[in-house]
């Protein structure tokens, strides 16, 4: 389901003479010293969404193995639904309009709450969580709501390792998407004015798959 059948008739058929770059399971370059033709026993095939990525089919497989997704490891495009190891918890928000994130005067606040509660994940005890973050209600905020409740039925706003704050192990912890947990104090407490998060934390949630266009939005 990853590829264009046009698209991979057509690298065939042009007969691509030297040598084409094919993103290794190691994440670097190999070279391919063959011209492509139907009866080569390794084809490769041009990533459909990518800018002139290849790949062989069997470093395709060798990538995935068990997964339901593939990432380009050039320009980090996602195939398929990448789903995460979050633990089962509940997502909830409440708009207040009296509220304002700093910088966002003229529009309410959006407040999102996570509960994580602790369990046993392969015979081992994790330490679950209850964490609490801001958007401005407007336009853009909301849009970026909707992309972390995807994320988060994806499993991916958190996963079990190593609390930053205090070093212990086995704890739910978040997963790479940045929050805000304040909605004043500036970016050294997490919190706004952040002219340029919104736009930050879009891009995280595109690394992992999550865009407007994913939803269609």
């Amino acid at each position: 389901f990853f590829f264009n059948d046009t698209a991979t008739t057509e690298i065939y058929t042009e007969q691509i003479v030297g040598s084409v770059r094919c993103v290794q399971e190691t994440g670097t370059w190999g070279e391919v010293e063959k011209n492509l033709d139907p009866n080569y026993d390794t084809p490769v095939v041009r990533l459909e969404k990518c800018a002139d990525h290849y790949m062989h089919v069997e470093c395709i497989k060798n990538m995935m193995q068990n997964k339901e997704f593939l990432k380009c490891p050039v320009c980090m495009m996602m195939y398929g639904v990448y789903m995460g190891d979050q633990p089962d918890g509940q997502m909830t928000h409440s708009v207040n309009k009296s509220m304002h994130c700093e910088g966002y005067d003229d529009v309410g606040t959006i407040q999102i709450s996570y509960s994580l509660p602790s369990g046993v994940r392969n015979g081992q005890r994790y330490h679950g969580t209850a964490r609490v973050a801001f958007l401005p209600d407007n336009e853009e905020g909301r849009e970026v709501l909707k992309l972390l409740k995807a994320a988060f039925d994806r499993r991916l706003i958190f996963t079990i390792g190593t609390s930053v704050t205090t070093g212990a192990n086995n704890c739910v912890v978040w997963n790479g998407i940045h929050h805000k947990t304040s909605i004043a104090g500036g970016t050294a407490c997490w919190g706004y004015p952040d002219q340029t998060y919104l736009s930050r934390v879009k891009e995280e949630l595109a690394s992992k798959g999550v865009t407007p266009d994913s939803l269609n939005l």
